[in-house]
């Protein structure tokens, strides 16, 4: 009777290995054909605003500086300032702009006729701006300018930017 009990209990524990081992293989089994929880809704953006961001925002070209001189640079800036022309000097007007896109800048050059101002001549160039531009003018020699005061006005996009004043000897 020993022997038949011991195998008795024996057999018994493989027994319950054996469903101890085929209940974890259903559940493992159970367990891979669940499908994950879908995640949740994602929440609704805001409106879109037709400002845009402040970084892309760039100011429109604007004068930052008017410059008169007898010569000027391959950046078209003044390169030789002055105020004071004699008959043999060139009279530029560099007129340095910062922004970006399109903008039309002129120069008015007038001469100085007892506190009145007469129009000598006038010219205009549109410009592109991308951070920064210069646009040069030429009044012409002193030569071609008789001795007295003169005034270069500038015009950006049809508004007054600035105006200077220069004589001719």
């Amino acid at each position: 009777m020993l022997v038949s009990t011991g195998y008795a209990k024996v057999n018994m524990k493989l027994r319950m290995l054996y469903v101890l081992f085929a209940a974890m293989t259903a559940i493992t089994a159970g367990l891979a054909g669940c499908k994950p929880a879908p995640p949740p809704a994602a929440t609704p953006a805001a409106p879109a605003s037709n400002a845009a961001p402040a970084a892309d925002v760039k100011p429109a070209p604007s004068v930052t500086e008017i410059t008169l001189g007898t010569a000027i640079g391959m950046d078209k800036k003044v390169t030789a300032p002055a105020t004071t022309f004699a008959k043999s000097d060139q009279v530029y007007a560099a007129v340095e702009l910062t922004g970006s896109g399109s903008a039309s800048v002129a120069a008015k050059w007038s001469r100085n006729n007892d506190g009145k101002f007469s129009a000598v001549s006038e010219a205009r160039e549109e410009v592109t701006a991308n951070g920064s531009a210069v646009s040069t003018f030429n009044a012409g020699t002193g030569e071609s300018l008789t001795p007295g005061s003169y005034q270069v006005e500038v015009f950006l996009n049809g508004k007054s930017a600035g105006t200077r004043s220069f004589t001719v000897k």
